[in-house]
């Protein structure tokens, strides 16, 4: 059951309508965290994610914060459970490119969640977004550093302009219609960042994989049927659950499409061949990217297919191997 419920990590999320996340500095040691962190910002947008690190951050634990995130990696991280350890790599090599790709999407990620609830949180401190602009720039992040400078010279402008809004003066009115400018400034001119660091840092057949599932997880917290009543349309869970990742699988190779990302590049997936030598038996599926030219690049995205092949059949990678 704890296996099971493991590998519905995804599936949860994608039910969720966000997350909000108490963290503390040691949120960036826990492996658990980090990747439920990083697979929230696949599936949600960085507005659906609230930051709760008011009773932690102090002036004196900035620097601890700051330390954490530039030195994050993913052999530094630990599980209580050493097994689950090499479960959540596998669901790494699963989603991203690399480890690397995925540790730096992560910081990326991070700096963009925190400074928006801090700047939110703390708009009359002087120096809020500084270290964390330095620290931008000092993990590569050359545009993210840019547009923070930016947002530090608008948050006297933002104060005004909520102030001469607000009618009443109370401190909510003026904190909401604060927020409000804070939250489009990010939409408009960090949200593209993020996009853009997300598609460098993952698979892409991973990322139209979990653009299905929240396809249909949209479908069924839309549906009149309550979740519940869905779930005990079967009496064997682990059943729906392999029925549920064969609809998924199978959605993820749909036939040739030019449709796709807000960063105008397409991808063009190839209805893998079946062979009749067993159920899993699935050559592994050819990606080709293209961007306005006719040359295409061919990934090697065995680890994946690996995973949604024994996901969707029930059984384990060593099974299949």
């Amino acid at each position: 059951m704890m296996s099971l419920c493991v590998n519905l990590l995804e599936e949860f999320i994608a039910l969720s309508d966000g997350m909000i996340v108490l963290a503390s500095w040691n949120y960036f040691s826990r492996l658990w965290c980090v990747y439920e962190w990083v697979c929230g910002l696949l599936i949600h947008s960085a507005m659906e994610i609230e930051i709760l690190a008011d009773p932690f951050i102090r002036d004196s634990t900035v620097d601890t914060y700051l330390f954490c995130i530039r030195n994050f990696s993913v052999a530094k991280c630990y599980c209580n459970n050493e097994n689950d350890q090499q479960t959540l790599i596998d669901k790494v090599h699963s989603y991203y490119k690399s480890v690397s790709d995925f540790e730096r999407f992560f910081q990326f990620s991070v700096i963009v969640c925190f400074t928006r609830c801090l700047v939110k949180r703390r708009t009359g401190k002087s120096g809020t977004l500084k270290p964390w602009i330095e620290l931008a720039a000092a993990c590569g992040f050359k545009d993210l550093a840019l547009e923070l400078r930016q947002l530090g010279k608008s948050v006297a402008r933002f104060q005004e302009e909520a102030a001469q809004e607000t009618t009443g003066g109370s401190t909510l009115e003026l904190q909401v219609a604060f927020s409000s400018r804070v939250d489009d400034w990010f939409r408009q001119n960090i949200a593209p960042l993020l996009i853009i660091e997300q598609r460098k840092a993952t698979n892409h057949l991973g990322i139209r994989y979990i653009r299905t599932l929240c396809s249909l997880a949209e479908e069924i917290k839309q549906s009149k049927e309550k979740l519940k009543d869905w779930c005990e349309t079967s009496h064997d869970h682990s059943e729906l659950t392999r029925s549920h990742r064969r609809v998924l699988y199978s959605a993820s190779f749909l036939p040739e499409s030019t449709e796709l990302d807000d960063l105008g590049q397409s991808v063009a997936l190839k209805r893998p061949t079946v062979k009749p030598q067993g159920p899993a038996k699935l050559t592994k599926p050819q990606l080709h990217l293209s961007s306005g030219s006719r040359d295409s690049v061919q990934l090697d995205v065995s680890p994946l297919s690996t995973f949604m092949r024994s996901a969707a059949l029930g059984v384990s990678s060593q099974d299949l191997q």
